[in-house]
């Protein structure tokens, strides 16, 4: 079983699937967390936490360099 790290935090979908759209399209194994539907134990909606509407995007940590480089390319 592969065992992904977290690689990027990205603000919105748009962004997301360009980067997806990039790994799948190289054969690049990845997992997408959204952390927006995670439980959020913050009482007050709207605070500016950090995690809040980002998606995580997963890789091997086999593969960063290789995605490190696609994306230096200007591929995504």
């Amino acid at each position: 079983m592969d065992k992904f790290i977290e690689y990027r935090h990205l603000p919105d979908l748009e962004i997301l699937e360009a980067h997806t759209s990039l790994l799948e399209a190289h054969g690049i194994p990845f997992e997408v967390d959204d952390s927006a539907m995670r439980y959020n134990i913050t009482p007050v909606t709207g605070t500016g936490n950090p995690w809040d509407n980002q998606y995580i995007l997963k890789i091997r940590q086999e593969d960063v360099e290789k995605v490190d480089k696609l994306l230096a390319e200007g591929n995504a």
